[in-house]
């Protein structure tokens, strides 16, 4: 049977591990959320599901070109061991479409609905995006 003096080194050493993790979130600015600030954290489709197709378009407002496609490309290929699509994916003419519809959605919710993120490199790659947040 665990004693006293056990439980009460496990806490210590826990509150000392929860200590140092809130202190690397201050130091890498991790605590730092616009959207939880703007109480918008919940708001997917109106803004979230936006948002990240504004920075992934090609010919977005943000003038930065296909950089922040290709940095996203560029973090999968990282994360995914081998996709031959994701490799061949050819940011120069991407195409995006935002909150795409498969139509309406049935009774048993197994067809229809809406793809938030479609990135289309218009050779038959395509990058498909679930947002969730």
């Amino acid at each position: 049977m665990t004693d006293l003096a056990t439980i009460e080194n496990l806490l210590k050493e826990a509150s000392q591990k929860i200590k140092e993790f809130e202190n690397e979130l201050d130091l890498n600015g991790s605590r730092f959320n616009i959207f939880s600030i703007l109480n918008l954290s919940s708001s997917e489709v109106r803004l979230h599901t936006r948002f990240i197709g504004e920075l992934l378009n090609t010919k977005g407002t943000h003038t930065f070109g296909k950089s922040f496609l290709d940095s996203f490309i560029s973090i999968l290929k990282n994360s995914i061991t081998s996709n031959e699509s994701l490799n061949q994916f050819n940011s120069e003419n991407a195409k995006i479409e935002i909150e795409k519809s498969t139509g309406r959605i049935n009774d048993n919710y197994d067809q229809g609905g809406q793809i938030d993120i479609i990135l289309d490199d218009q050779r038959g790659n395509c990058i498909i995006i679930e947002n969730k947040n």
